[in-house]
């Protein structure tokens, strides 16, 4: 296996003199402590930046200042940063408010937005986890939710949703298209 360098790999990812540059945020945790102490909903994990993910965070800003504006960056999370379909997964409504639990949708959403949204060429941010699909833009930023290739665990659709994959094509302008590919297959069990 060939090791190669940053250059030679962003050179890979390169669109006629634009290129992508896309970091992974980790944000599943187990056992995780209650962000903010009151919202953990029994959750047995919460989707977070921890203290030592947001020291990391910060060299991913550092990264975001130091890449050129001629680079799109493409945010990748498992968990969403922001999506509506979470309103119809464990969310519950009363009279006068939804409630959506932390394992599905960022604790910590408002801060990564404001974060994301002081750098331009930050363009989308893909997410999966709750196997649904969706596309939201918020303050120019596309965020897609992207279903998953088990459906409902192997069991079908889950919540109207086929099982199914997404292709993601960026241009060198930093649009992004998604194809979504479902297919059909036997249940198991």
């Amino acid at each position: 296996m060939e090791t190669i360098s940053r250059q030679k790999f962003l050179k890979y990812l390169g669109f006629s003199g634009a290129a992508l540059l896309v970091p992974q945020l980790s944000s599943s945790f187990t056992s995780a402590p209650k962000f903010p102490p009151d919202t953990n909903d029994g959750a047995l994990y919460v989707a977070h930046m921890t203290d030592i993910h947001i020291q990391s965070g910060k060299a991913a800003e550092d990264g975001f200042t130091s890449t050129p504006s001629t680079f799109f960056i493409c945010i990748v999370t498992h968990i969403p940063i922001l999506a509506i379909c979470t309103l119809f997964d464990h969310s519950s409504r009363d009279s006068e408010h939804w409630s959506i639990p932390n394992n599905t949708l960022h604790a910590d959403a408002k801060e990564l937005t404001s974060l994301f949204h002081k750098y331009p060429n930050i363009k989308t941010c893909l997410s999966g986890h709750i196997h649904m699909i969706d596309h939201i833009n918020y303050l120019g930023i596309d965020y897609y939710c992207n279903g998953a290739v088990s459906g409902s665990w192997w069991k079908g659709d889950f919540h109207e949703f086929p099982p199914s994959f997404s292709m993601m094509r960026f241009s060198d302008t930093g649009s992004v298209e998604r194809d979504i590919v479902c297919y059909d297959w036997q249940k198991m069990g």
